[in-house]
């Protein structure tokens, strides 16, 4: 949007509505393999008797 319509950084972002932090923003992906099996193992047993 900045090169297409010449507006500078701070412009574009309030044009789209983002917060100026947004444009910089890195998301960082979690390792949750250990909680999520965690949480299958406790629910195996509830599973398997609702499936009787």
């Amino acid at each position: 949007m900045q090169t297409d319509h010449g507006l500078g950084a701070q412009r574009a972002d309030r044009t789209l509505g983002l917060s100026r932090s947004a444009r910089h923003y890195v998301p960082h992906r979690r390792d949750d393999s250990a909680l999520i099996e965690a949480i299958e193992a406790r629910l195996r047993p509830t599973l398997s008797n609702r499936m009787l």
